[in-house]
């Protein structure tokens, strides 16, 4: 009698797990993942090996240590600062942006070790940035201004009081006014004015704690303590501060960053997501990152920033620890599904994007990129993210290994015969394909692994000097790949390994061809 085969599929979804027992997540989450390095869970489902990045300008910034502030501020442009020097950076130059002599400027200041954080705003049609170090007056960018004077810093001779914001923090734009952040202390300025620190202007609001952070978020100003959560409303001279939660708080300041319509940020039993619920003017607290709990448990120690990928409605957070190399540091991904609430979010693990300070600014511009997203450590180079296939020509390490699976009866052993790979790519790729048989066991057989890789990528078409790509002219890529497999086991496990620089593809989907044996 004939061996009767099926089908087992398995829809590449879920992403990252750690929260569930193995046979556990291998019977009730099929196509999750054990280990998903460098691959991202995709808004067109299944999992994507991510884009890497290059260097945004071949140039380093000038000094030593950290990049301490970077922040995008128009078209292919950004103010980065190291050593308490700003710079205007382009992909094509940079400028130091100021003077370092005089009684107004530069040389007034003290050097901040700190991180320098900044936000965007117009208040008068000309595109303008502020930033706070925690030890400084703010420092002022203006567009309209050439590239080598575009930064002005105030000073205590400014007009009104600017011992209100001499060491701010954080600042933050909310209903056309200036927030800044003074230890305990909130500081708003007049409606569409930012060059007046009169003390008899708008309000002082004092804290019970230190504030860790602010965020715009939607007609509110988000303010995080360490205990605690408030949300700012109203408008310039009639603000109102409410309590949202006081008991928990956000113990990271740079995690904080707002996607798919939910704020998250690192508390101390996780990343939370701050979300509005159905009730108006309430919100939902859920722990968005309970589903790689064990993940997320060894991630604690560092100094951390987060950063919203819109495109893709993604959160991804960095750790930076100067005694990691680029190869091995740490970051997380999510991928937001649903509207609303930490629920809808599937994770992923990112290795080798170094980052201390990130920023991305959807642009939205004919002739550029819609989005572009910036990082830098202390090698001095600020780095573009989602821009090439390689980390600035490093292979992409991607790795993802499915639970073990039992597929009918764990206690049943099954024959394999077939795996079916349904991967969508724009260009030719080669990863490398492994079954591993109940746990791997030494009592079992495991196959060797097998090379999986696209046969057919093309050819681009000429005509008029004019290059066509493959997507248009030419033979059409591969999109099913199937390989014959041999062995037996009760459970099965899957796993696709990428150190390649081709081009980044999407896992969609598998089948496993099997046969049942009798039980044993």
């Amino acid at each position: 009698m004939a061996t009767q085969w099926q089908t087992f599929p398995i829809e590449f979804k879920g992403g990252l797990l750690s929260n569930l027992s193995p046979l556990q997540q291998g019977t009730s989450a099929v196509g999750s993942a054990t280990i998903l390095q460098n691959y991202e869970p995709s808004l067109q489902g299944g999992y994507a090996k991510i884009k890497g990045y290059n260097k945004f300008n071949s140039s380093a910034v000038t000094g030593s240590g950290l990049i301490t502030g970077l922040k995008i501020v128009g078209v292919n442009t950004a103010i980065a600062v190291r050593n308490d020097i700003y710079y205007h950076v382009t992909n094509g130059a940079i400028t130091q942006a100021h003077t370092t002599g005089g009684g107004t400027d530069h040389a007034s200041r003290t050097t901040s070790v700190n991180k320098v954080r900044g936000v965007v705003y117009n208040f008068n049609g000309t595109d303008k940035a502020v930033f706070v170090d925690g030890v400084n007056y703010p420092a002022f960018y203006d567009s309209s201004a050439n590239a080598n004077a575009c930064i002005s810093f105030i000073t205590s001779g400014s007009s009104g009081t600017p011992a209100n914001v001499l060491g701010a923090k954080f600042v933050a734009v909310f209903n056309d006014c200036l927030f800044f952040v003074k230890g305990n202390n909130l500081v708003s300025l007049i409606i569409k004015t930012d060059n007046d620190f009169g003390s008899g202007q708008p309000s002082v609001t004092n804290y019970a704690d230190e504030i860790t952070g602010l965020i715009p978020f939607r007609d509110q100003l988000i303010l995080f303590t360490r205990q605690a959560i408030f949300k700012i409303t109203g408008t310039s001279g009639n603000f109102k501060s409410a309590e949202i939660t006081t008991q928990i708080g956000c113990i990271q300041p740079d995690t904080i960053a707002e996607v798919g319509g939910d704020i998250l940020f690192l508390a101390p039993d996780g990343i939370r997501s701050l979300a509005s619920t159905d009730r108006i003017g309430d919100f939902g607290l859920d722990v968005a990152s309970a589903p790689i709990k064990k993940d997320i448990d060894t991630f604690i120690t560092g100094t951390f920033h987060a950063v919203t990928l819109r495109e893709k409605a993604q959160y991804r957070i960095f750790q930076y620890l100067s005694t990691v190399q680029d190869e091995a540091a740490l970051g997380f991904l999510a991928t937001k599904y649903v509207a609303q609430g930490g629920t809808g979010l599937s994770w992923g693990k990112i290795v080798g994007i170094n980052a201390y300070v990130t920023d991305s600014r959807y642009m939205g511009t004919s002739g550029v990129s819609n989005e572009v997203i910036l990082f830098a450590n202390d090698d001095g180079y600020i780095y573009r993210m989602e821009s090439i296939d390689t980390f600035d020509g490093t292979a992409i390490s991607s790795i993802f290994q499915s639970p073990p699976m039992p597929v009918t009866d764990p206690l049943v052993r099954k024959t394999f015969y077939k795996l079916i790979l349904y991967i969508d790519t724009t260009g030719t790729f080669s990863c490398t394909l492994s079954l591993e048989y109940d746990k791997g066991s030494p009592d079992i057989i495991q196959p060797s692994p097998s090379t999986v890789q696209s046969s057919v990528a093309g050819n681009a078409l000429v005509y008029g000097g004019t290059t066509y790509s493959v997507g248009l002219y030419g033979s059409e890529l591969d999109k099913i790949y199937t390989t014959n497999v041999v062995g037996s086991g009760k459970t099965v496990t899957l796993r696709i390994e990428d150190k390649t620089t081709t081009v980044n593809y999407r896992l969609d989907t598998a089948l496993l061809e099997y046969a049942n044996n009798d039980r044993q």
